[in-house]
């Protein structure tokens, strides 16, 4: 074990190694604790967590949980080339949690990336038929364009490529096809705030549906802006289009994220952007919904506001 991999752990805990990378449990999200979303690069000296984002890992907190051990604090600023001084720290974080993350760096697609449409109707293929039970046609293997990878850390898994406006390749998910596996998503190390994720695909003079993740997006088949979970962040370039959107949003997120669902909207509605709650009524999730019932629950379910001031009083009524 390497002398910087060995002060992680004596911190942090025992970890998971997936190719360059090792995977922690996170000790500053609830997600995060129980599943090992923190990943670390010790190469690059990039910590990022999955769950709450690289932004929110602040150096001070790593620095505070490495004085539970002050000699394993001072090998780390060796290590990592900081100053010896424990308050000239700034002057290094870009390299550690902070740091930017360049789309053209760091996507790094998998070059013997295989598209699955051509497998479409070959019942031993195992992801083919995984994505089937997810509910996917023939058309959405041609919109979405899932595949899959040979390398290692892509085993039992299908890959779905992002593309932005221009048609190149900016980002992807990849999600195990295997229930019991633990870490279901691991995605390009690409900043997904510094992304829309497939934005050749959607139209800004059309109405939009906000949803997490891709599942969502794929079974309503409309429209749609994928959060890639359950944050809109306002630095990110998402959140830059959707500001200055005309058209309505329809935000439409899990049963369990009703909280984050009303950030959204406030986030928006202080823009005066027209915003539609949907409930989605008894599904978990709109990935759940049965096509016939996908419109008549937007039309049925939705709570309109479009200023700030309409939101207030839509929520004081409520009570």
């Amino acid at each position: 074990m390497s002398l910087k991999l060995e002060i992680l752990t004596s911190f942090l805990g025992d970890c998971v190694r997936e190719g360059d990378e090792y995977l922690f449990r996170c000790p500053f999200c609830p997600v995060g604790k129980a599943k090992r979303k923190l990943s670390v690069n010790l190469h690059k000296n990039v910590f990022r967590c999955w769950i709450c984002g690289p932004k929110h890992i602040k150096n001070k907190k790593i620095i505070n949980l490495a004085r539970i051990n002050h000699d394993a604090f001072e090998k780390w600023i060796k290590l990592t080339g900081a100053s010896e001084a424990i308050d000239q720290f700034e002057v290094f974080k870009n390299k550690i949690l902070n740091k930017e993350v360049d789309v053209s760096d760091n996507l790094q697609f998998p070059e013997d990336f295989e598209i699955l449409l051509p497998h479409y109707f070959d019942e031993n293929n195992k992801y083919v038929n995984y994505l089937k039970k997810r509910g996917m046609s023939f058309g959405d293997f041609l919109y979405w364009k899932p595949g899959i990878s040979h390398q290692r850390k892509f085993q039992d898994r299908v890959i779905f490529p992002s593309f932005d406006e221009k048609g190149e390749y900016n980002y992807y998910i990849s999600r195990s096809i295997n229930d019991y596996d633990k870490d279901k998503y691991r995605n390009s190390w690409v900043n997904k705030f510094s992304i829309i994720f497939n934005e050749h695909n959607i139209s800004w003079k059309r109405p939009i549906h906000l949803v997490e993740g891709l599942f969502d997006a794929s079974n309503i088949r409309k429209n749609t802006a994928i959060l890639l979970g359950t944050e809109l962040n306002e630095s990110s370039k998402l959140y830059e289009k959707l500001i200055v959107h005309e058209y309505p949003i329809y935000v439409m997120l899990d049963l369990d994220a009703k909280e984050k669902a009303e950030i959204i909207i406030q986030k928006l509605v202080k823009h005066n952007r027209k915003v539609y709650y949907v409930d989605i009524g008894e599904y978990k999730d709109p990935g759940e919904i049965p096509q016939d019932r996908i419109q008549p629950i937007i039309d049925e379910h939705s709570t309109f506001y479009n200023s700030k001031y309409e939101y207030i009083k839509a929520k004081y009524q409520s009570l």
